[in-house]
């Protein structure tokens, strides 16, 4: 009797490999959840150092292996490239076997090393299926079984029941907060309400519970720990702030997991550069590349020419102290993920003579452009996709949705931040020191060659690091004309980011001009500054609040000297309050993080002193500073503040924003407290 399957769109929500059988959870487009099974035998790859066909027989005639295959012309991994080798595909009966088998191939004699066994199971069915998690997906199923699967793309977002706990209440969506007293208390309410996202603070919830019922579990905090340009910081004080800053959150989880086929319950937990490994063990699958259990490259010895060379790192052009008028912001978008894109660097692309290679500058070494290597494909996904996010953000009307693909473009840039530093860190399998020091090299040509080009346009660079360059002398039309000349000259766009009407760059202590300290107040009348109090999150209120006023002092339209004058009368008038106490509590409070057990740390800081006193589960230490010491704000009085200490913090804001401008009286206050 023929059996009738059935064939249905859905998105792929999670897949959980245990035994030989992979779980997959879908959401369909009625808002149904449900789960299909398929078979799944794990397997790895041996490389052999002698003839494969005895190893082969022996490894087949292990207990546990079901076939042991031997698979000519796979791509792997060698130094100064790749090469085509046979290697013995070994395939084990259940994952239960699967480490102990790996160990008994280990005894084995013959065999030169391994790959593939490092591989998560979820991902490496994910890969061989070629289907991603969030993307849509055609299914036929036979009952519980699935039959077969394909992988539709990128279609919108499924619609999530999303839930916040705070370990003694669940709130569900458009419902109201309920009491729980177990863990078995919130199991039945997950599964009776359905729950498909469930948003905690950092409450304690099984991972093996939420696995079994096929429910995503994100603590918020661990998220934003992981994220590198997270705006909200502040911890939500009710659920119904955490339910609204859960699905937020959980914008950033579709998209990483979508785009690094990362398991949504991996992406709050690993750190972006561990992402940028499952991008790039994606892209090598998807070029026939085996994925190796240790990185192959070997750097190559270098001339004493070339180790200065790359001792001098990026280039910088440091800017003059001083305050300058009309002043143009110019931005490389994304320039060092471009650089790797543009010009193919990659581990196997390295040290080329096939005739179809390019000279990197001032090395002498060769980049292989004959096929795509493998960061760069990897990248170059990325790149497309913020780009694909940030065009549908600017062409949509509606403030939501606009919104939603803003988080969404925002996430990937935790991917492209970190791919640059992550080609030299040794723990990553695809890394290569001489890749890293490659994209520096180009950087700093496109920099020299993006000043000659700014000078042609009758522009002067004022300063100028990694991807940005400040340049002056131009009109709004002009600094146009150069940004867009400079783009289709270098195949990487420089954007117009802002004009200031003035920017002010503060010295160094040894009166040098200093890279990434400035401020500068644009066109529109926004502040904008690098490297000062104003922009630190543990800076006192009060002291940001002072920055703020006494830049906008430093940098109006009267006479400089006058300016500075002014704003040292300010912090005169902000000295007094202090000595008077005529702020209150909160605006004294500095507010830092203690990432560790207070035990751990070494130096006994002001933060870790207070937090001592009243540790709080956010591992977030408000503190102030008293006659008597740091004290957690709970336990310090307005009384009880060190007037001094706060005197002297602000004149140290007040000096690191006047060094350098000529006011001549720089430290003079400093020296009553030092």
């Amino acid at each position: 009797m023929e059996t009738k399957t059935e064939m249905v769109h859905a998105w792929l929500l999670d897949i959980q490999a245990k035994g030989n059988t992979a779980r997959l959870i879908f959401k369909g487009e009625d808002g149904t959840r449900f789960e299909r099974f398929d078979d799944y035998f794990p397997y790895f790859y041996v490389v052999c150092a002698r003839e494969p066909q005895e190893i082969a027989q022996m490894i087949g005639n292990h207990p546990k292996v079901i076939d042991a295959r031997i698979e000519n012309e796979q791509l792997i991994f060698a130094k100064g490239g790749s090469e085509r080798v046979p290697v013995i595909n070994v395939i084990v009966d259940s994952i239960c076997n699967y480490e102990d088998t790996i160990k008994d191939m280990k005894k084995v004699p013959g065999i030169a090393e391994f790959a593939e066994t490092r591989i998560p199971h979820y991902f490496r069915y994910a890969l061989d299926k070629r289907i991603n998690f969030f993307n849509l997906h055609e299914i036929e199923t036979d009952g519980s079984r699935l039959v077969s699967i394909k992988n539709l793309g990128e279609r919108g977002v499924p619609k999530l029941v999303c839930a916040a706990f705070d370990g003694g209440c669940l709130l569900a969506e458009n419902g109201n907060p309920i009491q729980l007293h177990s863990m078995k208390g919130l199991h039945d309410l997950l599964l009776s309400r359905k729950i498909d996202a469930l948003f905690s603070w950092d409450a304690r919830v099984p991972a093996t519970m939420m696995e079994k019922l096929g429910c995503l579990h994100i603590a918020l905090k661990n998220d934003i720990s992981m994220d590198i340009y997270v705006e909200e910081e502040s911890v939500p004080h009710d659920l119904r702030m955490l339910l609204e800053f859960g699905k937020s959150r959980l914008l950033r989880t579709i998209e990483l997991s979508m785009m690094c086929n990362v398991a949504p319950a991996m992406v709050s937990r690993i750190t972006p550069g561990s992402l940028n490994t499952y991008l790039h063990m994606s892209a090598a699958k998807s070029k026939g590349y085996l994925i190796p259990d240790s990185k192959k490259s070997i750097e190559r010895p270098k001339s004493l020419r070339l180790l200065r060379l790359m001792d001098n790192g990026g280039l910088i052009f440091y800017p003059e102290p001083g305050i300058y008028s009309n002043v143009a912001k110019c931005d490389f978008a994304s320039m060092y993920p471009n650089i790797i894109v543009k010009y193919n660097i990659s581990p196997e692309a390295m040290h080329c003579s096939c005739g179809n290679d390019i000279e990197v500058p001032e090395s002498g070494w060769r980049i292989c452009r004959a096929k795509e290597g493998i960061i760069p494909c990897g990248i170059k996904n990325v790149l497309e996709r913020r780009l694909a996010l940030k065009k549908r953000m600017k062409e949509e009307k509606d403030p939501g949705k606009r919104q939603i693909y803003n988080l969404r473009q925002r996430a990937l840039k935790n991917i492209l931040v970190t791919c640059f530093g992550y080609l030299g860190f040794s723990n990553f399998i695809f890394s290569n020191v001489e890749c890293k020091e490659c994209v520096m090299l180009y950087g700093r040509e496109i920099l020299l060659r993006t000043k000659t080009i700014a000078e042609e346009c009758g522009l002067e660079v004022i300063y100028g690091i990694v991807d940005s360059v400040f340049v002056k002398g131009g009109t709004n039309e002009r600094y146009t004309e150069f940004a867009k000349r400079v783009s289709d000259e270098i195949s990487i766009t420089l954007e117009l980011d802002s004009i200031f009407r003035k920017i002010a760059f503060p010295c160094a202590d040894d009166s040098s001009g200093i890279a990434n300290k400035y401020y500068g107040i644009s066109e529109e009348g926004e502040l904008e500054c690098r490297g000062i109090a104003l922009r630190h999150s543990d800076a006192p209120r009060f002291i940001k609040e002072f920055q703020e006023n006494a830049i906008r002092i430093l940098l109006s339209e009267k006479d400089t000297a006058g300016n500075i004058s002014r704003a040292e009368l300010l912090c005169k008038e902000y000295e007094t309050r202090i000595l008077k106490r005529d702020f209150s509590l909160e605006e004294f409070a500095i507010t830092k993080s203690v990432r560790h057990p207070p035990d751990d740390y070494v130096v006994e800081a002001a933060h870790v002193t207070a937090f001592r006193q009243a540790p709080n589960p956010e591992g977030v230490s408000i503190y102030v500073h008293t006659v008597r010491g740091p004290k957690p704000t709970q336990l310090a009085s307005l009384g009880s503040i060190d007037c001094e200490k706060y005197a002297e913090m602000l004149w140290r804001s007040y000096d690191e924003i006047i060094r350098g401008l000529g006011s001549g009286k720089k430290d003079r206050r400093l020296a009553e407290f030092c």
